[in-house]
Parts: structure tokens; sequence; C-alpha cells
């Protein structure tokens, strides 16, 4: 359904992060966080009241070279999603 906006437009949400560095070159996240609205890029929809929970891992063996590793979990009212993003980026 339509998310009817504030009069100025905003929108709350409200979040925390847990990062530890086990290495230089390794560290993981954990967090969560969560708000009334959000517009979901993929899917081209607005959703209303998101839960989102996440773990994230980011590793450089080489200095120009990173490997990303994501799972998001998206708690709605009437569905909860999935999400994995996998992404390797070499800086030159």
């Amino acid at each position: 359904g339509h998310v009817n906006h504030t009069q100025s437009g905003s929108t709350k949400s409200v979040g925390g992060d847990l990062t530890y560095r086990f290495m230089k070159n390794l560290k993981a996240s954990v967090g969560s966080n969560f708000a009334l609205y959000k517009y979901d890029l993929y899917e081209q929809i607005e959703k209303e009241h998101v839960q989102t929970y996440y773990a994230k891992v980011s590793y450089s063996p080489w200095k120009p070279l990173k490997f990303n590793l994501a799972y998001e979990i998206e708690a709605l009212d009437r569905d909860t999603f999935h999400t994995v993003k996998v992404a390797v980026s070499f800086t030159f």
C-alpha cells in the first residue's frame, strides 16, 4: 500500500552496529535498525515498519583487493526477506 508521509517529508529510524577487527585486514559487523518507512530500490516499493538485522564480513588479503560478504534479514508486518550480498573490489 501507499505510505502516508509526514507533512515535513521526514521519516524516523533508529539503529545500532557492533564492529570487531580481528586482524588488520579482517573485520566483522553485526547490527540492527528499525525504520518507520523505507523505499526498496530493488522491488521499487514502499515499506512500513521495517526491522532489519545484518551480519557483514570484510577481508582484504592485499591492499587493493577487498572481499565483502553481507547477510540481511528484513522483517515486515506481513513478510520476511533474506538477502545475501557478495562483492569483490580492486582499487587501482
